[in-house]
C-alpha cells in the first residue's frame, strides 16, 4: 500500500497538523479520528523493525563472528591446517608405501589470516610436488616420516609460496601410514 507513494508524500501525510494528506483524509476511511498518527506509527515500526532486524543480522554474520572470534586469540584461530596429505615413500625407485600427513601453519603476527587460508590450495600443490620430487619418509622405516626434515622442507617451500617470514612454523599433526604392517627393511 505504502509502495505506490513517494517518501515525501508519505512524510507529509505524517506530518504534525496534517488534515488530509495523500493517504487519506485526517479520518480514517472508516471514519476512525486519528488515522494518520496510527498510520505514523505503523511506519515508523516498520522502519526501526527492518533496521533492527539488519543490525541483528550484521551482528551474527559469518565474518562478524569469524573477527570475534579472532579478537578473543584463540590459538586455532590463528593456525591453518592443511589435513591428509599424501607422501609417497620410495625404495629403490619403487613405491612402497604412502604417509598421510596433516600440517599446521602458525602465521607470524601481523598476517591476514584469511588471506592466507585463501592461499592453502597454492601450498598443497606446492607440498605435494616437493614430496613427488625429495622422499620426506624416515630412511630406516617407511612407515615413518622423518619430521625434522619434513619440516625444514615445507617450511622452505612455505616460504616460496607466500613470501619470507609470513609463516613461522611448520608442524606436523599426524602421520599415518597407509600400509602400517610393512616391514621396516623394505
Amino acid at each position: 500500500m505504502l509502495g505506490f507513494f513517494s517518501r515525501s508524500q508519505r512524510m507529509r501525510s505524517c506530518a504534525p497538523g496534517a488534515s488530509a494528506g495523500v493517504l487519506g483524509p485526517s479520518r480514517g476511511a472508516a471514519g476512525a479520528p486519528g488515522a494518520p498518527v496510527r498510520r505514523c506509527a505503523v511506519i515508523l515500526a516498520a522502519s526501526l523493525m527492518a533496521g533492527a532486524a539488519g543490525l541483528a543480522t550484521a551482528a551474527w554474520s559469518p565474518v562478524a563472528q569469524a573477527e570475534a572470534r579472532d579478537a578473543k586469540e584463540d590459538p586455532s584461530a590463528r593456525t591453518i591446517d592443511i589435513l591428509n596429505l599424501p607422501f609417497p615413500v620410495a625404495r629403490q625407485g619403487r613405491l612402497v608405501n604412502y604417509i598421510f600427513v596433516s600440517l599446521q601453519l602458525t602465521p607470524a603476527q601481523g598476517q591476514d589470516i584469511w588471506k592466507l587460508r585463501e592461499r592453502t590450495h597454492f601450498l598443497r600443490d606446492a607440498y605435494l610436488k616437493l614430496v613427488h620430487i625429495e622422499d620426506l619418509s624416515d630412511p630406516a622405516d617407511p612407515r615413518k616420516l622423518d619430521v625434522a626434515r619434513a619440516r625444514a622442507r615445507l617450511l622452505a617451500a612455505t616460504d616460496a609460496v607466500l613470501g619470507r617470514g609470513v609463516v613461522l612454523q611448520v608442524s606436523v599433526l599426524r602421520a599415518d601410514p597407509l600400509r602400517p604392517n610393512l616391514r621396516p627393511g623394505m
